[in-house]
Formats: structure tokens, C-alpha cells, sequence
């Protein structure tokens, strides 16, 4: 849940768009879905969405 938090925050401190916290949200819920049921959802564009967001953080800070 606290990540969850963290997330939704960027638009205000990063001045993100929606898109970029809502993807990594949704990616945090596809790993937990791994670690902690098994689950195999993580996709090669999951991946590389995750990657375009994390270059975009990596820019503004």
C-alpha cells in the first residue's frame, strides 16, 4: 500500500503525467502477483513500458 502512495505522489513532485504512476502501479501489482501467488503475467511490454518510465523519472531528477 505504501508504495501505492509513493506512486500516485509523482505527478506533485516530478510533475508526471497520470500514465507513468498508474503503469508502475500496475506493475507492482503484476509483481507481487509473481512473488507472492506465482503468477506469470509479466510481458516483454510490460517490461519495456517500465523501462520507458524509469528513463523518464531518471531524466527529471
Amino acid at each position: 500500500m505504501n508504495r501505492y502512495v509513493v506512486f500516485q505522489c509523482l505527478p506533485h513532485t516530478l510533475d508526471v503525467g497520470v500514465d507513468i504512476w498508474r503503469l508502475l502501479a500496475d506493475a507492482h501489482d503484476v509483481r507481487n502477483g509473481f512473488e507472492y501467488e506465482g503468477s506469470d503475467e509479466v510481458t516483454e511490454d510490460l517490461t519495456a513500458q517500465v523501462i520507458r518510465c524509469a528513463t523518464a523519472l531518471e531524466k527529471l531528477l
